[in-house]
């Protein structure tokens, strides 16, 4: 017969150890292993793990502690959920330090002295170091000026359906954090906490690298005051909701199905790392009301990845209202190393920039998301100076509609690089009208006279559908292509310049509809821009006659537009040149 009823059944389970809170009722008291005073009650619940290699269950109650308690080797220690308290009278200590191997804590409510941190393996609820297979299951840690849960060089442990809330720790402080350090960790599962604490981040793992095979899956991460609401701007410290790795070497890492909310900085900050092996995965997240305040490094975003690793993937994930920074930025490393990083399936609205590639992109793709309403651009890339890889950029099938005119959608700066091979495809861009400037109310902005392929694209409602900046000084057959697009409701519908007027740029298959100027220049500086067929070394264009400006070469070709009775057909170049010399064809008869 078991010796208390109810949630202190044992059927079907190794036999228990039992302990009593000096405050329990009287018939726990009365069957119980060992009874507490409410004084120093660690002793009492001390001697009974001691004594039992299994569970030791505590009774509903308040037990008051004044040390800590060791949970050692095949140790479990369990209550009755948040009615039994385990609470510190002094600081500087943690509540539990699990010690050895095959350890678990379950159903407690745990309350910290809430003053008092002086180094970070002191003041938490919960501490292991260099153990296996610990489960830290249904909790309740609140009170901490440390951390909640805090894991160094741990391995196969799972913190599960926790609640953490009102924890104070700044700095690296989090309400679950992990360290390894010196050598890999393995296998880690954070799964469906409660992270309300208004402290420096939500749940930090591999602070210092080293872990792999990490699961951090539907937590809910956010900063809420000692009422349970969200803790206003002038009082956040906050952070983050969820960094991983924040120095690099972590590898295998998926994040999944956590809502984050109420930081200063990111939603999701990760460093990835081309060299480990294994990418991330951060997927069908739902990020909002974060990066509330400018870090002033760097450190704002939705989801921010730093030195992507190879292979990382961030899709469908939700994320609005981002104040500072980019609802998914992505800073990869400046070298020729491969790093494939696929963005595809998200939903990003009222951020500054929707999506943020910078320092040295390599192997990305930009797939199938949806932009709405961003403050500045939608799409933006720029290279560091430094860069010496290639850039493989590919932007297809995206949905972006603006509220402004005063940023452009797509916005690429890959700094003169000339290994830069840049797709934007199947697209439709929705600007918010016709105003505002030429080279501002863009729908593609393109900083460099190479490696840009644009096709299939519908850019409607801006003032300027394609914009060029860079100028250029030659003919240009296939570094540049902005063929077959759709343009509609534009002032401008693609500008390019050249430094004089003997550059030729075709543009071929587009559809221009309520389009002031098919083509333009930049103010102030010539068009190079020609409506023209390319076969196979040469252009096929349509004009009223032959060009008078321009570099063009042997067999390019004009057909006139307006052909008349005894007139020609059009005119062919015989001798290459700026114009060239061009001869008729095709006599129509009279």
């Amino acid at each position: 017969m078991p010796r208390f009823r109810g949630l202190y059944e044992n059927v079907g389970r190794a036999p228990a150890t039992t302990v009593a809170a000096s405050n329990a009722p009287s018939y726990i008291r009365n069957s119980a292993d060992y009874v507490c005073d409410g004084t120093a009650d660690e002793v009492q619940i001390q001697a009974a793990l001691t004594a039992n290699i299994g569970r030791v269950v505590l009774s509903v109650g308040t037990f008051t502690l004044s040390d800590e308690i060791a949970i050692a080797a095949g140790r479990s220690i369990e209550g009755q959920g948040y009615s039994t308290q385990l609470a510190q009278s002094v600081a500087e200590k943690n509540v539990f330090i699990a010690s050895g191997d095959n350890a678990s804590i379950r159903h407690l409510r745990v309350t910290g002295y809430g003053t008092g941190w002086v180094a970070s393996d002191k003041s938490n609820g919960i501490y292991a170091s260099a153990v296996r297979d610990l489960v830290v299951e249904s909790c309740y840690l609140n009170g901490f000026s440390g951390c909640g849960i805090q894991l160094r060089a741990v391995s196969d442990v799972r913190i599960l359906n926790n609640i953490l809330w009102g924890n104070t720790g700044s700095g690296t402080e989090s309400d679950i954090i992990t360290y390894s350090s010196g050598s890999t960790k393995n296998r880690l599962t954070i799964q469906g906490n409660y992270c309300l604490s208004n402290n420096s981040q939500g749940i930090f793992v591999s602070a210092i690298g080293f872990d792999t095979d990490i699961l951090i899956a539907d937590n809910v991460c956010v900063a809420l005051n000692a009422s349970f609401a969200e803790v206003a701007l002038g009082s956040l410290v906050r952070r983050h909701g969820i960094i991983a790795s924040y120095n690099g070497g972590a590898s295998r890492v998926s994040i999944s199905g956590n809502l984050l909310r109420n930081t200063q900085w990111s939603g999701i900050y990760v460093t990835s790392d081309a060299a480990v092996n294994g990418p991330f995965l951060i997927m069908g997240n739902y990020i909002s009301d974060v990066s509330l305040v400018d870090s002033g490094s760097g450190l704002n975003g939705g989801i921010m990845v730093v030195a992507g690793g190879e292979g990382d993937l961030i899709s469908g994930n939700i994320i609005h209202d981002v104040d500072f920074g980019a609802g998914i930025k992505v800073e990869q490393v400046a070298s020729s190393a491969v790093a494939k990083t696929l963005l595809t399936q998200n939903i990003i609205r009222g951020c500054v920039i929707g999506i943020f590639l910078t320092v040295g992109p390599r192997e990305t793709e930009i797939l199938g998301n949806t932009i709405l309403n961003s403050t500045s651009t939608d799409i933006q890339l720029v290279q560091s100076a430094g860069f010496t890889g290639i850039c493989n950029l590919r932007i297809l099938h995206n949905r972006i509609i603006r509220n402004n005119t005063t940023s452009q959608s797509i916005y690429l700066d890959p700094v003169a690089v000339a290994s830069t091979k840049i797709v934007i495809r199947s697209n439709f861009l929705t600007g918010f009208g016709t105003g505002g400037v030429a080279a501002t109310n863009v729908g593609i902005y393109y900083r460099y006279t190479s490696g840009l392929i644009v096709k299939d694209n519908t850019i409607e409602n801006f003032q300027t559908g394609v914009y060029i900046e860079s100028y250029f000084s030659g003919r240009t057959f296939q570094d540049i292509v902005v063929d077959d697009n759709f343009f509609y409701t534009l002032i401008n519908g693609i500008v390019v310049s050249g430094v004089t007027t003997i550059p030729v740029v075709p543009f071929e298959g587009n559809r221009f509809e309520t389009v002031t100027n098919e083509l333009a220049g930049i103010t102030g500086a010539p068009g190079v821009g020609y409506i023209a067929r390319r076969l196979g070394l040469t252009l096929v264009l349509s004009q009223a006659a032959a060009p008078t400006i321009g570099t063009w070469a042997v067999g390019d070709s004009v057909y006139h537009t307006v052909p008349t009775a005894g007139g020609n057909i059009g005119a062919v170049c015989v001798t290459a040149g700026n114009p060239g010399t061009w001869k008729t064809f095709g006599v129509i008869a009279g």
